[in-house]
C-alpha cells in the first residue's frame, strides 16, 4: 500500500470505533438530499485512494473534511452504513479495493481488513 492508504485506513478506524446516539434526523427531503450528497463525496475519495501518492494534496484535505462534514449531517450509524454499502459498490464496479485502491480483493472493514471476495 502506498502512504495513503494508511491515512485512508486511519480514517476508516476512526469513523468505525465513532459511538453514541445518531443525532435528531433532519427532515426527510434535507436527509436524502445530504445521502444524495455523501455518495459522490465519497465516490472520489475512493478516486483518490486509487491515485495513492498521485493524488493532489489539496484536494485530498477537501474531500475529507467534505466527508467528515457530511458523516455528521448523515448520523451514525447510517453513514457507516452506506458508506459500506456504496464501497462494495464501488469495488464491484471498479475492481479497485476503495480502502487500499489498489485491484484486486476488497479489504472488508468488517472483517478487520482482511480480503475478501465481497
Amino acid at each position: 500500500m502506498d502512504n495513503l492508504a494508511p491515512r485512508i485506513l486511519d480514517l476508516m478506524a476512526w469513523l468505525t470505533g465513532r459511538e453514541g446516539p445518531e443525532p435528531a434526523s433532519p427532515p426527510p427531503l434535507n436527509r436524502a438530499a445530504i445521502e444524495t450528497a455523501y455518495r459522490p463525496a465519497l465516490r472520489r475519495w475512493f478516486e483518490l485512494t486509487a491515485q495513492g501518492q498521485d493524488a493532489e494534496g489539496e484536494e485530498v484535505a477537501r474531500v475529507y473534511q467534505e466527508i467528515l462534514r457530511l458523516i455528521d449531517e448523515v448520523g451514525e450509524p447510517r453513514a457507516t452504513t452506506l458508506r459500506r454499502e456504496w464501497a462494495r459498490e464501488w469495488w464491484q464496479e471498479t475492481g479497485l479495493c476503495p480502502y487500499c485502491g489498489e485491484r484486486g480483493p476488497y479489504h472488508d472493514p468488517d472483517r478487520g481488513g482482511e480480503p475478501s471476495d465481497a
